[in-house]
């Protein structure tokens, strides 16, 4: 069969004690029988009726593969659009791999009554808190500011990653406990789609665009709006075969909307530095930041983060740059990064000159720093 098939979409009672599945069932090709998210009582609550986060989940696979995708439900007339076209178009010069497909369902349906909440991904780290500082933490219009963070197991904790959600999901939780915003957490098989046999198993970072929006579709009813933190600066973003679909997210994203779904690239104009210049300024982030690439080298009474990684150092040598280093001594060993200091400059000259852009913002602002301990006020978050 040259198609896939999506059917059945329901909502069962899960395995988990009072978890909720919002499920459908796929044949036409060598990929599980079933896809599935799977929420508590409080996150099912705005489970979707409609097709779309299933069109969404599938559509990277399916052009994998090369075969149409029909979905035997109701969907946006917005997505189904540009699904079929934009979309594509860009998916196939980011990933010259993919065939252009047809994406086809049941019936459309223009539902542009939106739910009430305004959610962001929370990982803790400097694009999640930057999103956070600016549309949490700071002045902004009701209808813009975040009222629910998310955690969403869709492939980022790998195959054996069920602690490492838990613990993600508690400390989210939590923070959204301490701050009044609602708290929402997603268990997934889709995972277990992007690994079936075909598909060429391509890793979360070259599809974490993809499966995050199928997840906060999977929301459709409660969301009406969602932040997706971005990861590059302005001057990173355009179409091109590349790693990261981030990369394409200012562009990719609204085409991934729908009438009562809004996707949003929160922080797109800004650098890292800049990002990095909000969160310091956040007490909120100063027990909590974690950014770390090492996560096993965490252990009893060790920092959160190892302090010598490569975004570890990126971070703590902005963080200096602004004279807030020691306000992050919770999360940071900073006399590892200080005994090892003049080591780690070298090596981000090193990648600087070697062409990565995120070392060599580091080497501006370090370059720019006063020596008096104070930095130069180069930038304002706002004005």
């Amino acid at each position: 069969m040259n198609r896939i098939d999506v059917a059945d979409i329901s909502r069962n009672a899960g395995p988990g004690d009072g978890a909720t599945r919002l499920s459908c069932r796929i044949a036409g090709a060598a990929l599980p029988d079933a896809l599935w998210f799977e929420a508590d009582a409080v996150t099912a609550e705005w489970f979707s009726d409609r097709g779309n986060w299933a069109a969404v989940a599938l559509l990277y696979p399916a052009m994998r593969l090369g075969v149409d995708l029909h979905v035997d439900a109701t969907m946006s007339p917005t997505l189904v659009d540009a699904l079929n076209h934009d979309l594509q178009s860009f998916l196939l010069v980011f990933d010259p791999a993919l065939r252009r497909i047809a994406v086809t369902c049941r019936s459309v349906h223009d539902d542009a009554t939106p739910g009430p909440l305004v959610a962001t991904g929370f990982s803790a780290g400097i694009d999640s808190f930057a999103t956070l500082a600016r549309y949490r933490f700071a002045p902004v219009e009701p209808g813009l500011a975040v009222s629910a963070i998310a955690v969403f197991d869709v492939g980022a904790f790998g195959r054996d990653g069920e602690p490492h959600f838990t613990r993600a999901a508690d400390r989210s939780a939590a923070f959204a406990a301490a701050h009044g915003l609602r708290s929402l957490r997603l268990r997934s098989n889709l995972d277990a789609i992007y690994r079936a046999p075909g598909v060429g198993r391509p890793g979360f970072e070259k599809t974490n665009t993809f499966r995050n929006a199928a997840a906060a579709l999977a929301l459709e009813s409660g969301v009406a709006r969602y932040y997706v933190s971005s990861s590059f600066a302005p001057a990173e973003i355009g179409a091109r075969a590349t790693y990261n679909p981030a990369y394409l997210d200012p562009i990719t994203l609204p085409l991934l909307s729908t009438e009562r779904l809004r996707f949003v690239s929160a922080g797109a104009g800004l650098t890292r530095v800049q990002k990095t210049e909000l969160v310091a300024a956040m007490p909120e982030a100063r027990p909590l930041l974690d950014v770390c690439t090492r996560p096993r080298e965490r252990g009893p009474g060790r920092p959160l983060n190892c302090s010598h990684c490569g975004k570890c150092v990126r971070t703590l040598f902005t963080l200096e740059a602004l004279g807030r280093l020691d306000d992050f001594a919770p999360v940071f060993d900073l006399a590892t990064f200080r005994s090892g200091r003049e080591r780690f400059l070298r090596e981000l000259r090193r990648n600087a000159a070697g062409g990565n852009s995120l070392d060599a913002e580091v080497i501006a602002i370090l370059g720019s720093a006063v020596h008096d301990g104070r930095r130069r006020a180069w930038w304002r978050p706002w004005g």
